[in-house]
């Protein structure tokens, strides 16, 4: 996520409050997208 401009802390969190956008949120989302995409093709997953 980190790649794709989205810090997680490592605290195997996700916080989210009033104070974010549906952009901000949309964001999150096409980079969540994107980093699942990117660890299927490296193959991180077994399907």
């Amino acid at each position: 996520m980190r790649k794709h401009q989205v810090y997680l802390p490592e605290l195997h969190s996700f916080l989210i409050s009033a104070a974010h956008t549906t952009e901000d949120l949309h964001q999150v989302a096409l980079a969540f997208e994107r980093s699942l995409d990117e660890m299927l093709a490296d193959g991180l997953f077994v399907l």
